[in-house]
């Protein structure tokens, strides 16, 4: 066993076995320390030993897996394929922890937010989503509301119309985030029957349903997304106003060389179309030159001809 007390420092491996020490094959798992933060990777299944995430003891199946801010925005994508294993309601609760932690209009927090669980109820939301089957395979549901009225009060009819959505909605992705670093996938659903949705989970008049969120271990890997390029997207001071050269803001100079090597191509091009003008001109000014002497030729052989016959 590892000890207790011992401090995790720097960059470590630790392959976990059985608690003899003698891990079967089909249940080695390599751990990574870094900075008392674990990466996980590999089949934990059957290991029984034990190892530290932040002076903490942990089974193997207790681990949960964070990583950097960045990479964990740069990496989430919409699963909408899970696994048949339940989400147990430790994670679910930081999820929505995770919700609660995002900006709000005047710090209002006007948001709502209803887990579900139920297959049947699950069933029947996807029913009325447009039949998303991502709704029912889910582990969990978690139905974001807003409740508009004290944000009403405050902000009057924009902050019932669009501060409410914003606010959900960056509620929303904090959820998303929270759970890709936890290692359980989730999808955003915006369409879907409002109505019929308030109907089946008993929302009030006055809250509306904002968004629906499904949740579980994933059972895809998605393909990488395609981003639009940021100097198509990125304006300064003004829309529509870009900066010349944008590229090398991001450091990147290809575009300069790609550019330098168009350039070039394009002289090369003049040059030999130049070569060729040139070259045509000049044969047609021997050709005309050659005529000429050619005839003025003929001409001297034709009048010695007419003197020999005198």
């Amino acid at each position: 066993m590892r000890d207790e007390n011992k401090e995790i420092t720097g960059y470590e491996k630790v392959a976990l076995g059985t608690p003899d020490g003698a891990p079967p094959a089909s249940s080695v798992i390599t751990i990574h320390f870094d900075k008392k933060i674990v990466f996980v990777h590999g089949d934990c299944d059957g290991c029984g030993d034990f190892f530290v995430r932040k002076e903490k003891y942990l089974k193997p199946n207790e681990v949960t897996i964070f990583m950097d801010a960045i990479e964990c925005i740069a990496t989430r994508r919409s699963i909408r394929r899970f696994l048949d294993i339940p989400v147990d309601q430790e994670t679910i609760m930081t999820i929505i922890e995770a919700g609660t932690r995002a900006p709000s209009s005047g710090n209002v927090q006007d948001w709502k937010f209803i887990v579900v669980d139920n297959k049947e109820l699950m069933k029947k939301i996807s029913t009325h989503s447009l039949g998303q089957e991502c709704i029912h395979n889910a582990a969990f549901l978690i139905v974001a509301c807003s409740d508009s009225e004290q944000t009403e009060l405050h902000y009057g009819l924009r902050g019932e119309r669009l501060y409410t959505v914003q606010n959900c909605a960056a509620a929303a992705e904090n959820m998303l985030l929270a759970a890709h670093a936890l290692g359980v996938g989730g999808v955003w659903i915006g369409a879907f029957d409002e109505e019929k949705i308030k109907e089946i989970l008993n929302i009030p008049k006055d809250a509306r349903p904002q968004s629906i969120l499904a949740f579980g271990y994933p059972a895809e890997t998605p393909d990488h997304k395609k981003l639009k390029d940021l100097s198509i997207i990125t304006y300064f001071n003004a829309y529509g106003a870009k900066i010349k050269n944008f590229h090398r803001i991001l450091n990147d100079y290809s575009y300069d060389w790609e550019k330098k090597i168009k350039e070039a191509h394009t002289v090369m091009e003049k040059l030999k179309a130049k070569t060729q003008q040139a070259t045509q001109k000049a044969t047609q000014q021997v050709g005309k030159k050659g005529t000429s002497l050619f005839e003025k030729y003929k001409q001297r052989i034709k009048s010695k001809i007419k003197e020999n016959r005198k």
